[in-house]
């Protein structure tokens, strides 16, 4: 099952599975959802889809948190708080799973050429341009750390490198940073 498939990330899953020949099933919706589809709905399918993988011995669950999920983000606060829910969920559920058959792997993109920004009303930032990848570069990325059950993966080496020094700024400067990168001029 891909989700959020009519457009962006979804419909290059969607597509990337199929060029795998894998069956699929493709669920969308364009309404507004609070926190309810990010984080409720996501736990719960999550818990449904892996027990029934787990009685079967295989499966795989791809979740897709984003780099705002290491850090606060100022202009993005809620988008982010979403995002390191199922970044910390899915890599906590993925342990929990691991002799099970089943894994459930977080890919965690930064900005990706989707729909996103012109969705909701903003142009890319200096920053969001420079770091821009190809969405069907990134689908391909997260299938491929799906098959192989890795338990995160970021895409592009900015973005790693992004998240990983993140690590290393005190969390004050880390929120200004993405606050700075991240506003619209």
């Amino acid at each position: 099952m891909v989700t959020g498939a009519s457009s962006g990330l979804g419909a290059d899953f969607a597509r990337e599975l199929a060029l795998r020949g894998a069956r699929t099933v493709l669920v969308a919706r364009r309404e507004n959802a609070q926190l309810a589809l990010d984080i409720v709905t996501l736990a719960h399918t999550t818990k449904l889809f892996a027990r029934d993988m787990a009685e079967r011995g295989w499966g795989r669950i791809l979740q897709v948190a984003s780099i705002a999920a290491f850090q606060a983000t100022p202009t993005y606060a809620v988008y982010g708080a979403a995002k390191s829910f199922v970044l910390h969920f899915s890599e906590a559920v993925n342990f929990e799973l691991r002799a099970s058959g089943v894994s459930v792997p977080a890919i965690s993109p930064g900005i990706t050429a989707t729909e996103f920004l012109a969705v909701s009303g903003q142009k890319p930032t200096l920053y969001q341009r420079l770091m821009m990848m190809k969405s069907p570069d990134v689908a391909r990325i997260g299938i491929n750390a799906l098959l192989a059950r890795r338990a995160s993966v970021v895409p592009g080496i900015g973005n790693r490198l992004t998240a990983w020094s993140i690590r290393w700024i005190p969390r004050t400067i880390a929120t200004r940073v993405a606050y700075l990168t991240m506003r619209e001029r």
